[in-house]
């Protein structure tokens, strides 16, 4: 049986090291995509023995890119009969590395195809731990190689198994972690909003994804969201814009995906550029 795990990343060097270095013992095989870091990234993957790197230009979509690593992982001069993917952010805990093998063992047994395994959610400031919760939340991070397995949606993705997904879940012992730095969430958010349209990937059903196109057409931005975060990074955003963050986002309730246009608001005034934020707003709460 030969195992791949996959991942892909951009300008995440210390988490990938520290994936590698846990999941190397357990596999066979390492297939990485990066989206073009400028961190080092790119040198350390290239240089790393025993990992097969590829490098493919960000293009905003999640399923696309993913896609990359799966068809590494199905190439017949490696070969694979499973695939274990994570991002940088997610790593295994040891009682899942020790016995994978084992799991997948009894899920071939009982003509399994999905390994769906439990998530302990952790929230960091700096190094310090601030809060974690076991979740009542399963993700198929497993699952049989086979060709025409596709990943599909934007940026929240579906992995499509043809013939549909025979789940094996995993006991609670053999988790996964999913670490992020606390308010990380509002970049996320902010970024599946411009990608996606928030939500389900909404898209054109959400006004305000539209609207949001309209005000980055009037200031000559382009709609991509690493485009669009390295201006959000300089500050200092077009007028056009910041109104449409203050009256637009700010004050979104009551729908799918709003939550994701307030955290637009709160990771460029709050995170970003406090020293921006109108003085009537600054420090008050924000669903």
């Amino acid at each position: 049986m030969r195992i791949a795990y996959c991942m892909m990343c951009q300008n995440s060097l210390i988490e990938v090291a520290e994936r590698i270095k846990e999941m190397q013992p357990h596999v066979d095989r390492i297939c990485v995509v990066d989206g073009g870091s400028v961190d080092d990234s790119i040198y350390y993957l290239r240089n790393h023995e025993g990992v097969e790197f590829k490098l493919k230009q960000w293009a905003n979509h999640f399923s696309n890119q993913r896609n990359e690593y799966i068809n590494m992982a199905l190439n017949e001069s490696g070969g694979t009969d499973w695939i274990i993917v994570s991002d940088p952010d997610e790593s295994f805990n040891q009682h899942f590395r020790d016995n994978i093998r084992g799991y997948i063992a009894q899920a071939e047994a009982q003509n399994k195809n999905m390994i769906t395994v439990r998530c302990q959610s952790r929230s960091w400031k700096g190094d310090k731990l601030v809060w974690e919760n076991l979740d009542n939340y399963r993700k198929g991070l497993i699952f049989k190689a086979v060709p025409g397995i596709r990943y599909t949606g934007n940026p929240h993705e579906y992995l499509n198994t043809p013939g549909g997904q025979k789940v094996f879940a995993l006991p609670d012992d053999a988790i996964y972690f999913h670490d992020k730095q606390e308010n990380v969430i509002w970049k996320r958010g902010a970024r599946n909003m411009i990608i996606g349209g928030g939500g389900p990937n909404l898209g054109h059903a959400a006004p305000l994804w539209r609207e949001l196109h309209d005000v980055l057409d009037v200031i000559g931005w382009p709609r991509g969201w690493h485009e669009v975060h390295d201006r959000l990074i300089v500050g200092g955003v077009p007028q056009p814009l910041k109104d449409y963050m203050i009256n637009r986002c700010r004050v979104q309730t009551g729908y799918d995906g709003a939550s994701e246009y307030r955290e637009l608001y709160k990771y460029y005034f709050r995170v970003l550029h406090p020293e921006e934020e109108p003085g009537e707003y600054a420090g008050q709460h924000i669903e």
